[in-house]
């Protein structure tokens, strides 16, 4: 089966980046992006004036093009890696960075690992490595507050978040599909998904066309920042719906 990853983004409000006000346009971006699976990002500038072009070129998700199908992935991240600078440093030689963002830095990242754990070969051909040991190793490498999803070529999706929770992250599903949001609002108003529940902190949830399937692969140690409730959360959203957590 041929599979191919496409990538719509820009810099604006949603009904701007989709036009929503231009039906032929907004159906032709949605024929473009239409697939098994996807992923999105939206997000507010936190940093001063800066050119369009710079913005652009920071906005999530990034793709990582490639000829094995294993290798080629979207990533989108919310939240700040503390150690940044140490992972820049440890970049192998001749790697450079285009952009001043966690999430490049973390692309590079999980690329290494995807090659880290490649399985044996089967016909001289290097076969996928499982999603799992690839997460863990990212986390492991990893200071800060993060929820990061990632979506391969085959439409497998996996997602992962920090020991710490510092950032909330929920997943439900409908008779239709899965999906994971930041906020349970988005998903039981806006794509009707019950059944909703948190993803651990520490943990990894995995979506392919067989199903789901999660795992523990850090110590939980929850320690929820309060200030997302003040300043982020919608008032009708849920938090905490699977584990005990202390604020900071």
């Amino acid at each position: 089966m041929l599979f191919r990853s496409n990538v719509h983004k820009d810099v604006g409000l949603i009904s701007k980046v989709f036009k929503l006000h231009h039906n032929e346009r907004r159906d032709g971006i949605f024929q473009h992006c239409k697939g098994i699976a996807g992923i999105g990002h939206t997000r507010y500038s936190t940093s001063g004036v800066r050119s369009y072009d710079t913005l652009l070129s920071e906005t999530q998700p990034f793709l990582r093009r490639h000829e094995k199908i294993w290798k080629q992935f979207g990533i989108g991240f919310n939240g700040h890696i503390a150690n940044y600078d140490h992972l820049v440093k440890n970049l192998p030689e001749g790697c450079e960075l285009e952009t001043q963002t966690d999430t490049e830095i973390l692309l590079h990242l999980l690329a290494r690992n995807l090659n880290k754990f490649a399985q044996g070969k089967r016909e001289n051909v290097f076969l996928k490595p499982n999603p799992f040991d690839v997460a863990k190793s990212v986390m492991e490498q990893l200071d800060g507050g993060y929820n990061i999803t990632s979506l391969f070529g085959d439409g497998t999706i996996l997602v992962f978040r920090d020991p710490l929770g510092i950032r909330p992250l929920v997943w439900g599903e409908n008779v239709n599909f899965y999906a994971v949001a930041s906020e349970s609002v988005a998903l039981e108003q806006v794509l009707n998904v019950s059944n909703i529940n948190e993803v651990p902190s520490g943990s990894a949830l995995l979506f392919n066309q067989g199903g789901y399937e999660m795992r523990q692969l850090l110590e939980s140690q929850p320690a929820f920042c309060h200030f997302e409730i003040v300043y982020f959360l919608k008032a009708i959203s849920s938090l905490f719906r699977s584990e005990e957590h202390t604020s900071e």
